[in-house]
């Protein structure tokens, strides 16, 4: 039986597997993973706003997510509200699962 923790679960752990794409796959640094603001703005230059990738590292979360998930996004139409932030991705993540 899916309960509501189990799918809270579910979600922080499509979370921290972002996150290691990130970290290991494109180098970002990120002082303290437990304390991570998930809506961060994936391509946001500021480094206040958001983890600053480019569109090399967006092709690089494409591939990812298709490894790790089994999800293709190459021919998703909104692909940037989808790569907007980390939430945004678990979530899409999430209804595709």
């Amino acid at each position: 039986m899916v309960t509501k923790e189990n799918r809270v679960g579910e979600k922080m752990n499509i979370r921290e597997k972002i996150v290691n794409i990130l970290v290991e796959r494109l180098s970002v640094e990120i002082e303290d993973r437990n304390n991570i603001d998930y809506n961060l703005d994936l391509f946001s230059s500021d480094e206040e706003e958001g983890f600053g990738l480019d569109s090399v590292d967006a092709l690089e979360i494409v591939v990812a997510v298709k490894n790790e998930f089994g999800i293709d996004l190459r021919n998703v139409e909104d692909i940037k509200s989808i790569l907007k932030n980390i939430n945004t991705l678990a979530s899409y993540i999430e209804r595709q699962q």
